[in-house]
């Protein structure tokens, strides 16, 4: 599906692509796998047959890695096979902590993946669903701009949001 820069492509009869992540590893991908990426797709289509490598300086190879595999499994799926990847994605995202899950959110909007994008923003709404706000504010380093006394009155207001 994917390989480094020293492997050879599987498919000589498709055309392959280098992706170079930016701590610059190489992925040679299958076209079938890299159009997947909507960003890249793009690239391909402006550059027509004169791009071969195309650089990803806000994605690194192990979030690339993964958003790899996850567009491998979806291109070489089947409509038959719609529970197999069902349990795939339940999968994919369940088993990586919140760190992981925003750097990989943050390489599926770039690399405009909106299945994936999808997918890994419903796992962290329902990680953080039933948080109190100050967890929450802590989990995405948000600074509380209310004072004491606003944040009083809104507590007040909407006590019906804080009773988790």
């Amino acid at each position: 599906m994917f390989a480094s820069s020293s492997s050879s492509p599987s498919s000589s009869s498709e055309k392959s692509f280098t992706l170079k992540s930016s701590d610059n590893k190489e992925f040679i991908l299958k076209e079938s796998i890299a159009i997947q990426f909507e960003t890249i797709k793009r690239i391909i289509e402006e550059e027509e047959s004169t791009i071969t490598t195309i650089p990803l300086p806000n994605v690194d190879s192990e979030t690339l890695t993964m958003a790899i595999d996850y567009c491998s499994k979806h291109a070489d799926s089947k409509i038959s096979e719609e529970a197999d990847l069902k349990k795939f994605d339940s999968e994919f995202v369940a088993t990586k902590d919140l760190a992981v899950l925003f750097k990989l959110v943050s390489a599926a909007n770039y690399l405009d993946v909106k299945g994936l994008l999808e997918l890994i923003c419903q796992r962290i709404a329902d990680q953080i669903k039933d948080l109190m706000p100050e967890e929450v504010r802590k989990i995405f380093n948000i600074e509380n701009d209310f004072t004491p006394e606003e944040e009083a009155v809104v507590r007040n207001e909407h006590e019906w949001a804080f009773n988790v």
